[in-house]
This record gives C-alpha cells, sequence and structure tokens, in this order.
C-alpha cells in the first residue's frame, strides 16, 4: 500500500505529508522510542488519505472471446501437425522407393522384354508374370529344402525364413537371374542385399519347387497330343515318333573320392562331367529330361536306367543319334529305333543309306537345337561345384523346361 501511494500522489505531495507529519511528533533515543514511534505510526496510518486515482475505463475483458481464440489456435496447430505428419510420411514412402529403385531387382524389367531375356531368359515380361502368378499361390506357403538326404515332410523347414520378407517375383527373378547369367551366390546376394546364406536357402528351395511346377505344368504328351502338332516334315518321313533323344555332358569339378572321380571321368571330354539324357517332342518341345548321371555311364545304360522306356508306347519310334545302341532295349516295347545307319563291314555306306541318314540328321539336329537353347541359360556352361550336386539335376531340369515358354523350333 505504501509504494502504490507513493506511485499515485508523486514526489512532490509525499514530501509535504512527510515535513507535516515530523513536525507534530517529537524525536526520541532508544528502543523504546521505536517501539512507540511504531504504534503512533501505525494509529496515524490508519486515518484515511484522500488519494486520486486515475483509471483507463476503456479496457474489457471478455472471458469468452478468450477461450473461443484458445480453441481455435489448438485446432489450427493440429491441423498444422497433421499436415507435417502427412508430409513426412510421403517423403519416406519417396525415399523408400528410391533405395529399392537403386537396388538390383525385378524393377528392372518391368515392361522391357529385351531386359526379361537378357536377365531370366524368357522371352517376354508377359510370360514372366504369367509364370509368377502361377507359382504365387504355393510360393506363400513354401517351405524351406534340407537336402536331398531326407524326403517327404520332414526335407523341409518350418517356420519363418529369412526369405520371406521378399515379394514372390523378387524371389522368382533372383532365381532366374543366377540361372541365365550363371552369377556365384554371394554376387546375386549382393545384388538383392541380402545374406549370402540365406540367398543360397532360396535358390535350393525355389530350384526344387520349380522342378516339381515345371513338371506338372509340362506333362509327358499323350500319343494325341503328339500327333496333333507333328510338323509336316515328320509326317512325311516319320510319322510315329514319339521322342528325339540325346546327352548332354556338363563339366563339373573333380571329386575329391577315388570313387566319384572315376564315376564322373569322361572319356568323350577327357574331363570330369555329368550327363544327362534330354528328350523332345516332333514339335521341339522338351518332353524329358533325366537325372544327372556321371559322365563314365553309357548312353544305353542312361537311357535303361533314366525312366524313359515306361513312357513309350507299343507303335512309337524314337530317334536318335548312332551312338544309342537301344534297339535290343526298344524291340519288346514294340518300339522302333530310327538312328543313321552303320557301316557294318562295307567301307562306305551305300546310297540308299546315305540318303537315310541325311533326312534323320535333318530332323535330328532338332534335339541339339534344344540343347543349344537351353545353354542360353550360362549356369550349364560353367563347371559345376560339387557343392551343387544335391540340386545339379533339378537345375538342368528348370534350364531346359523354361525354354518351352520361348517360341516353337519346328514349324
Amino acid at each position: 500500500d505504501h509504494d502504490l501511494y507513493c506511485r499515485e500522489v508523486g514526489p512532490a505531495t509525499l514530501a509535504s505529508s512527510v515535513s507535516a507529519t515530523s513536525s507534530s511528533v517529537t524525536p526520541r533515543v532508544g528502543w523504546d522510542h521505536i517501539h512507540e514511534t511504531n504504534e503512533e505510526f501505525q494509529q496515524e496510518s490508519s486515518i484515511p488519505i484522500p488519494v486520486e486515482i486515475e483509471c483507463n475505463t476503456d479496457v474489457t475483458y471478455d472471458t469468452g472471446t478468450i477461450d473461443l481464440t484458445a480453441d481455435q489456435t489448438s485446432a489450427e496447430h493440429e491441423q498444422e501437425l497433421q499436415l507435417q505428419v502427412l508430409s513426412l510420411q510421403q517423403q519416406v514412402a519417396s525415399l523408400t522407393q528410391e533405395r529399392d529403385n537403386a537396388h538390383f531387382g525385378v524393377h528392372w524389367i518391368a515392361g522391357d522384354d529385351k531386359k526379361t531375356r537378357f536377365y531370366t531368359g524368357l522371352p517376354t515380361y508377359t510370360i514372366f508374370q504369367l509364370l509368377c502368378n502361377y507359382v504365387s499361390e504355393k510360393a506363400l506357403n513354401l517351405k524351406e529344402w534340407q537336402g536331398s538326404k531326407t524326403t517327404g515332410a520332414t526335407d523341409r523347414r518350418s517356420g519363418p525364413q529369412p526369405f520371406k520378407t521378399m515379394s514372390v517375383d523378387k524371389q522368382l527373378f533372383a532365381v532366374l537371374v543366377r540361372l541365365r547369367l550363371g552369377l556365384c551366390g554371394a554376387d546375386v546376394a549382393a545384388r538383392f542385399n541380402m545374406p549370402e546364406s540365406s540367398y543360397s536357402r532360396l535358390f535350393s528351395t525355389w530350384i526344387i519347387f520349380l522342378e516339381k511346377e515345371l513338371n506338372l505344368l509340362f506333362p509327358w504328351p499323350s500319343r494325341a497330343r503328339v500327333d496333333h502338332f507333328m510338323p509336316e516334315c515328320f509326317k512325311q518321313r516319320f510319322p510315329t515318333t514319339r521322342v528325339i533323344i540325346d546327352c548332354l555332358e556338363i563339366q563339373m569339378e573333380r571329386p575329391t573320392s577315388l570313387m566319384n572321380k572315376s564315376k564322373t571321368y569322361s572319356s568323350y571330354k577327357s574331363r570330369n562331367t555329368m550327363k544327362i539324357l534330354v528328350g523332345i517332342s516332333p514339335s521341339g518341345l522338351v518332353t524329358f529330361v533325366s537325372d544327372a548321371w556321371g559322365g563314365r555311364v553309357s548312353d544305353k545304360l542312361i537311357t535303361k536306367s533314366s525312366g524313359l522306356l515306361d513312357k513309350l508306347e507299343k507303335g512309337d519310334s524314337v530317334m536318335a543319334d548312332k551312338g544309342f545302341d537301344i534297339e535290343d532295349l526298344l524291340t519288346p516295347l514294340g518300339v522302333k529305333l530310327n538312328i543313321p545307319p552303320k557301316l557294318g563291314k562295307s567301307s562306305q555306306l551305300s546310297s540308299q543309306k546315305v540318303e537315310v541318314t541325311r533326312r534323320i540328321a535333318e530332323l535330328r539336329i532338332h534335339v541339339e537345337r534344344a540343347i543349344g537353347r537351353a545353354r542360353n541359360y550360362s549356369i550349364l556352361n560353367q563347371v559345376f561345384p560339387v557343392s551343387m550336386s544335391g540340386i545339379a539335376s533339378a537345375i538342368v531340369f528348370v534350364c531346359f523346361f523354361l525354354t518351352n515358354f520361348d517360341e516353337c523350333m519346328v514349324k
């Protein structure tokens, strides 16, 4: 109150009041004087003193307006935060897309048939999509393959897998890239930004999976179906042809076991190889691929043990090279063998045998063309590591049957 009083009355008024008060009070000395002076001051201060105070009556306070303004400010702030969150989410999505595009992936071939052919071996991007759609439902429930030593349900690991975070089309693309370009597993894993061990399991699992699915997609054709699509060149000369066969040898690493070295050594290639029997229909469709055998095995033995004879019917004929001495295997089945005639005891072929040889060679070459088309998958042109021997047969099978998506060779 004293401060307020000083501010309102001003210095001059305050000085006059103090002088008036001090003239009526007798000074004293000591603690009693201070006590009595305080009592007198309290009595004197209770006397009302007229003070003029100027007030600004133009100021008004509207509490309702203040509350409304606060609510409006809060709503605007909340809306601003929501816009900021939306903007940040768009930035995250954009950066994520840029990161994915920076990595090697299926988006590289989207809508580009030329790149699709180069990276996957399939003729068009549409065919890649169709194949992906065909296997996608089963691929979502795919379990990891554990090796060829176990069979049935025990050969697959249950539970979430490291590659389950990848989409189906990306998994399929990662497998086809290795088949087509012949890249090592570490290279492909780095391209797809994943651990090498995870990619190795993904590749093995998908190879076994594709082998089963392609076998269902391209089953052994019936006699009626072969006749329906048989080209004119076969109808005129060899109308009963069911399959054209030949063998393929792929170089492999030298095994450490002496027994395996002996089984895989090919005297024809002068190196350790795998040997596979391949069969195509007269129209050029790959219809049969055997398991991989050691390069030492003969053409006759692999034909007998591959299961091909069980698929033939009475009245069929098989076309092959003259190295396939399998007539004694086919005759009991009522199947004819068409191979180029041999010299026998004569020093040269007769004109009739030369013509037969020419006719057979003109048609038998289609199986060699089919093998050449499959070798566009560069993995078949490399030295197979011993560590991949468990899936070697499946790899060869998949590479050959993927060529069935291409245009027909024989028209």
